[in-house]
C-alpha cells in the first residue's frame, strides 16, 4: 500500500483524533453538580 497524500493523511489524522476523544469519553459518567455560595458568618 502506498503512502497517502498529505490531504488524505490529514483527514485520517483528524478522524483518529475524533475517535480517540469519543472512546475516552465513553464510560465516563457525569454527576450533577450544584454550586453553593457560602457566606462567612459574622461578616
Amino acid at each position: 500500500m502506498d503512502k497517502p497524500d498529505p490531504v488524505e493523511r490529514a483527514g485520517i489524522e483528524e478522524a483518529s483524533k475524533v475517535l480517540r476523544r469519543t472512546r475516552a469519553a465513553n464510560g465516563r459518567t457525569t454527576l450533577p453538580v450544584t454550586v453553593i455560595q457560602r457566606q462567612e458568618r459574622g461578616a
